[in-house]
């Protein structure tokens, strides 16, 4: 922004207020004081608060946080329940603005503020800036726009527009942040705005002094002003919870162990064999089929041997074959050489013919070209023709820039005419005149001559050798007490009566007529000086003269434009440009243009004989290589002989390759079902997971058995399983009943639900072991959990006394910084107050009970008992005196008071209740000045280079001595106040302004600027 780079500070303060667009405003402006205090005076309803409140959403723009409604309005039960921004907003708008006139900390000009429409049944608010306004322009010229006789003040984007059309920037602020930090660089605001926190408190500080005074509200909610909420205490609180549920949890853990034991031997040793003796079963299965396999294999390569036999018989015959045909192909040499030559001359021919087929290109593209460039030369030249293309760019460019000199000269007349009508419609009186007939009390020539004719005022002017300046009605005795100076005409003429015209006549181009002993020579074209009739007449005739100066400045126009902006000359010129290239060829070569033609034709006919000669020798190839084919015929019968063998081969060969597929099917169905056991036994070891090794090493140990007896022995080891888990779950024991020795599957299938069976009684990560380790590691957690245990119920320990030490911390923490911003309203004086400071009272009992709540374990007997709860129990027990929620307990501002204090001159500090009115008001706009100065102090930017600006709605409830006590208080803290009151005696300096709200014939808001007071008012 343009305004930062000043070099010069200062303090930035808010000049003046505009309001567009409110209830019965069109555009009003208030001036704020020079020094501190402005005052809004009207009767009820006028709307002095409301002026008020659209200033403080203007320097907070955030509905979320500030909710600010006039004293009246919070009374009022006609306003329950609606918008109060909304309902201030004129109808016949539909939006409203506030503007803050600023000058910055730079010393610059900025205009910033609020567009207010309504959405939904609530005012919106748009936030805006104009940093590149004049520092000397009127602050209602930013926002007007000026249409015929009439004026209107425009929505935000139409605004934006006229802005931008006079060289000035209007920015939208698209968050709350960006806003404040341009009012915080301008030295307005004590923060950017940018934290929520900051925003919330700086509402609560414009609502305090809006309602003025240190109200029990105030003080009593003073904590939520000040104090932040403690965010580490809930985390802490978190972690208690968790780590009590941690200590319930291994307490369970540890009384489940013992009863784990005695499941393991009963269903881990029959399940083991029943998965042992299936993949025993599987691998025999395995061994059957892998002999298969080799089987087919064997008498697949026998097969496959035999093929190749008959492919090598096979390729002997072919090579018979070949001798055979190469005899046959020696009886063909002299036809061969005959047609080798014959393809030879059919090659050339062919090239020929390609060679003419360009040739006949290349002059149909030059008979193109010439046809191209004699078209477009003759609609760029025209009657022209005869001339070169150099002759004829010239020839344009000289006719363009005649058209164009003449387009200048009757531009220049025209401006000359349009001069001329200006200074008619002015006339030709001038402030000197004007100055010199009010100092001798005369009417000008001009006012005395308005009503000559254009021939008159021509004659009397004449009469006057040319003078414009002069008064009538008056006698020269006016110019004895008349001193010459820069503010009168140096000469003019001065009579009692108007001046007599002069005879006038013609003499070629000019009016001729006697006078000072000679004669005064006018031209024809001198406008005449008097006679508002004559000015006019002379204006209509220049009117006319322009009509014909325009309409010859286009005909020149189409002469070098064209109708469409595609004709006339320049187009004519764009014609020659883009088809320069052809142009040039044809003029080149236009007295060859027979010869062109000449040379296509003949091109063609040479194309056509090279195209005739090729088709003849392409038939004369032809009838070789049939006599070629014929010469084969008498070896034919042992070529037949020999393709007969090579049949009888290849039939061989077909009836192994039909057999050897079926062979091979064979051999791949059996692939096929090994594979398929293959994926099986996989999938049975991915089953068994990490324990699968372990089962194939006990597999491979066991006996391979007939299927029968397989069958047989793991149908025992079934039901025995069967009995044992008989109370199990019924999904389960369906799993038991289903399986069957035959299923493998089915048997595989049980041992992850023997496993989930041990998984709800044992520990998951020791259901996985061998079932002796089991049993050993089950006595190993046992004591790792006795001993997780005892640090679980430690570290309980440690968290319940954290959250006493983050409570602490905080408290001690938060007296610091409140100490610290007390101590900045220690010095504030105002009336006979002394000093303004907020003392914190700990209430160390309650923190001492928090202390031993950190000790008590048994607290905590319950897992399902909230923290909250458990401290709220413990002080319950301490007595009445605590009556506290659980959640009130854990936030440290309930452990701490804050009270507003006061110090009169030769008293005590005392409770800030004791204030009188505006003591109190005083007393508010002190703490707000202390929360402000405490924003600023964090910021780049120095308390010292801000004026904050506090606005107090209803000042009337103080008398004049308190309303002065406020002022001087303003004035030496350096801050400005912005009242309301329904009247006001001021015996101090002030600037007021009194408002009057009107209903006939319309609603309309009066503001009249009183005198400023400066002095005590009797």
């Amino acid at each position: 922004m343009s305004w930062k780079k000043a070099v010069r500070t200062m303090r930035g303060r808010i000049e003046r207020i505009a309001y567009i667009g409110w209830r019965g405003i069109d555009y009003e402006a208030i001036t704020l004081d020079k020094e501190a205090f402005t005052g809004l005076i009207g009767p009820s309803g006028a709307g002095k608060s409301t002026l008020v409140m659209c200033l403080d959403y203007a320097l907070l723009p955030d509905r979320k946080v500030l909710d600010i409604r006039p004293i009246s309005d919070v009374q009022d039960p006609h306003q329950a329940g609606m918008d109060t921004l909304l309902a201030r907003i004129n109808p016949a708008y539909g939006y409203a603005y506030v503007v803050l006139d600023v000058q910055t900390r730079h010393g610059q000009r900025l205009l910033a503020g609020i567009h207010a429409r309504g959405e939904n049944g609530r005012g919106e608010l748009t936030r805006f800036y104009i940093d590149n306004y004049p520092i000397d322009a009127p602050l209602q010229e930013a926002f007007r726009v000026l249409d015929g006789d009439g004026q209107y003040y425009p929505d935000l984007q139409d605004l934006s527009r006229h802005l931008a059309g006079h060289g000035f920037d209007l920015h939208i602020c698209r968050t709350v942040a960006e806003y404040g930090q341009v009012l915080y660089d301008a030295g307005v605001l004590p923060t950017n705005l940018a934290d929520s926190s900051d925003r919330s408190l700086y509402s609560r500080l414009i609502e305090t002094t809006f309602r003025g005074g240190i109200s029990a509200d105030v003080a009593t909610k003073l904590k939520d002003y000040l104090l932040p909420e403690e965010r580490r205490v809930p985390e802490l609180v978190s972690k208690l919870r968790e780590c009590t549920s941690q200590v319930f949890s291994t307490r369970r853990a540890l009384g489940d162990a013992n009863r784990q034991l005695d499941l393991l031997q009963v269903t881990y040793g029959t399940g083991k064999e029943i998965v042992a003796h299936t993949l025993r079963h599987e691998l025999d299965k395995q061994g059957e089929l892998e002999h298969t396999v080799d089987t087919l294999r064997n008498g697949i390569g026998s097969d496959i041997q035999d093929l190749e036999y008959h492919q090598a018989d096979l390729e002997r015959i072919g090579k018979e074959i070949g001798v055979l045909e190469e005899t046959i192909r020696n009886l063909q040499s002299n036809v061969q050489t005959e047609l080798k030559n014959e393809e030879v001359l059919k090659d050339s021919r062919g090239r020929d013919q390609a060679s003419s087929n360009t040739a006949l290109e290349n002059a149909k593209g030059l008979f193109n070209q010439f046809k191209k460039g004699e078209k477009a030369w003759r609609l760029a030249a025209r009657n022209h023709a005869d001339h070169d293309q150099g002759w004829l760019e010239q020839w344009l460019d000289r006719e363009i820039e005649k058209l164009n000199e003449a387009t200048m000269r009757v531009r220049l007349q025209i401006e000359g005419l349009q001069g001329e009508k200006n200074t008619l419609e002015v006339g030709s009186s001038n402030q000197k005149t004007a100055t010199l007939a009010k100092a001798v009390g005369g009417q000008t020539l001009e006012e005395a001559l308005d009503s000559l004719t254009e021939r008159e005022a021509l004659a009397l002017n004449m009469g006057l050798c040319g003078l414009a300046d002069g008064v009538t009605g008056v006698t020269p005795d006016v110019l004895v007490h008349l001193e010459a100076n820069k503010d009168l005409p140096d000469i003019f003429w001065l009579g009692e009566t108007p001046p007599g015209p002069a005879t006038v006549r013609s003499v070629g181009e000019w009016h001729v007529a006697t006078g000072a002993g000679g004669y005064i020579v006018s031209s024809k074209a001198r406008h005449p000086v008097f006679g508002r009739q004559a000015r006019l007449d002379r204006i209509g005739r220049i009117d006319t003269e322009i009509d014909k100066l325009l309409k010859k400045q286009e005909e020149a126009r189409l002469e070098k434009e064209g109708e469409d902006g595609q004709g006339g000359l320049k187009g004519r010129q764009k014609l020659l440009q883009i088809n320069s290239e052809a142009i040039a060829f044809f003029i080149q070569n236009r007295a060859d243009a027979l010869s062109i033609e000449f040379e296509v034709a003949t091109a063609k006919a040479k194309h056509e004989e090279v195209v005739r000669l090729y088709l003849e020798s392409d038939a004369k190839v032809t009838d070789l290589r049939k006599k070629l084919l014929e010469a084969a015929g008498s070896h034919q019968g042992a070529h037949e002989d020999l393709k007969i063998k090579k049949t009888q081969a290849s039939n061989k060969i077909a009836d192994l390759n039909s057999r050897l597929p079926g062979a091979q099917q064979n051999l791949l169905e059996a692939q096929k079902n090994l594979t398929e056991l293959n994926e099986g036994l996989a999938s049975i070891l991915e089953h068994l997971g990490l324990q699968a090794e372990t089962f194939l090493a006990d597999a491979s140990t066991l006996e391979a058995e007939m299927s029968e007896i397989y069958v047989v022995k793991q149908t025992k080891r079934l039901m025995q399983l069967g009995d044992t888990l008989k109370d199990e779950l019924p999904d389960r024991l369906r799993l038991i009943h289903e399986a069957s020795a035959t299923d493998t599957a089915s048997c595989i299938r049980l041992w992850p639900m023997l496993l989930e069976v041990l998984r709800d009684r044992v520990v998951l990560d020791l259901a996985d072991m061998d079932g002796t380790d089991l049993l050993g590691a089950m006595r190993t957690r046992r004591n790792d959990l006795d001993q997780k245990l005892g640090l679980q119920e430690n570290e309980v320990k440690i968290q319940a006394r954290s959250i006493n030490s983050a409570i602490r911390s905080a408290v001690t923490s938060q007296r610091n910084r409140i100490k610290a911003l007390s101590r900045m309203g220690e010095n504030i004086h105002f009336g006979n107050v002394v000093g303004i400071r907020i003392a914190v009272q700990t209430h160390q009992d309650m923190l001492g009970m928090l202390e031993s709540f950190a000790d008590q374990m048994t607290l905590f007997a319950e897992d399902t008992k909230p923290v909250d709860e458990a401290l709220h129990e413990f002080f319950d027990k301490a007595g009445d005196k605590y009556k506290f929620t659980g959640e009130e307990l854990l936030d440290y501002r309930t452990y701490m008071d804050l009270v507003i204090e006061a110090k009169r001159q030769g008293g005590e500090w005392q409770t800030a209740s004791s204030l009188s009115g505006g003591e109190s008001i005083g007393g508010g706009l002190a703490i707000a000045l202390m929360l402000s100065r405490a924003l600023a102090s964090r910021g780049e930017i120095k308390p010292d280079q801000i004026t904050p600006l506090f606005a107090i709605d209803e000042v009337h409830r103080l008398d004049p001595k308190g309303q002065g006590m406020i002022v001087e208080f303003a004035k030496r803290e350096n801050f400005q106040v912005f009242v309301t009151a329904s009247s006001l005696k001021p015996s101090y300096a002030c600037t007021l302004y009194a408002l009057e709200r009107i209903y006939e014939p319309e609603e309309r808001l009066v503001i009249r600027g009183m005198e400023k007071v400066s002095k005590a008012v009797a």
